[in-house]
């Protein structure tokens, strides 16, 4: 478990919360007293809150996007639709 202050949680949230990611357990202290702890989810968490788990959701992205039909044939062609409709 790794242990930081809530002024180090603000001044540093994004090194704090990749070390979530990796797996770790923060526990954040104010005034050197135990405030919370961070914990990375789990598939039961998410679960519990009607969330689909990352792999399953980007199946569904993958699978939306391999059955839907591009707008426009090019990029210069949307470029030149968006210009037209400002």
């Amino acid at each position: 478990m790794v242990t930081v202050s809530a002024r180090e949680l603000k001044n540093k949230t994004g090194r704090i919360l990749r070390l979530v990611v990796e797996g770790q357990v923060v526990l954040i202290t104010k005034n050197r007293k135990p405030l919370a702890k961070v914990t990375p989810l789990t598939d039961e968490d998410l679960e519990k809150l009607s969330l689909r788990p990352f792999a399953l959701a980007w199946e569904d992205i993958e699978r939306s996007l391999d059955t839907s039909k591009p707008r426009f044939r090019s990029m210069a062609e949307a470029m030149q639709w968006s210009r037209r409709h400002r």
